[in-house]
């Protein structure tokens, strides 16, 4: 579209015939369970999560996630400033590469326990973690003791 305000065409011929290298590269895995989870370190450490979007990788921060809700083979991340990205990682990836700040509540959740702010109990023995952002996570009848002592700590 010429003249258009939001893009500019740049003749083929006018284009560079290759880009230079960014940096080391990283060795190609095969598809797996933890492709997509993320870039590791030496350490095992992720330092960031890489999230498949319309045939590119964005690259989000561990510390950027508050929770984590399974969906089978996918995962919906709640980043802090409120996106929701869907990964294809599973709950066990992720639990592994965001590390110990994190807790699964349930086998659908993982929060990251700085971010719980309460804990609701209902009868019938229903527990619930309220986040700093006002999210209400379900928390597994099993998992609410070690919860509540990682609270604690």
């Amino acid at each position: 579209m010429a003249g258009s305000p939001c893009c500019e065409v740049v003749p083929i011929a006018e284009t560079p015939p290759f880009l230079p290298p960014l940096g080391p590269a990283e060795p190609v895995r095969g598809r797996g369970a933890s492709e997509g989870a993320g870039v590791t370190e030496a350490g095992g450490e992720s330092r960031t999560l890489a999230i498949r979007k319309r045939g590119r990788l964005e690259f989000v921060a561990p510390a950027d996630v508050v929770y984590v809700r399974g969906a089978g083979n996918y995962a919906e991340v709640v980043l802090r400033d409120g996106r929701r990205e869907l990964m294809d990682s599973t709950m066990d990836v992720l639990a592994t590469r965001l590390g110990p700040e994190f807790f699964r509540v349930h086998r659908s959740y993982l929060v990251r326990v700085s971010a719980v702010r309460r804990v609701h109990i209902s009868p019938g023995g229903r527990y619930r973690a309220e986040l700093a952002g006002g999210a209400l996570l379900p928390i597994g009848r099993s998992r609410y003791a070690a919860l509540r002592d990682r609270l604690l700590r």
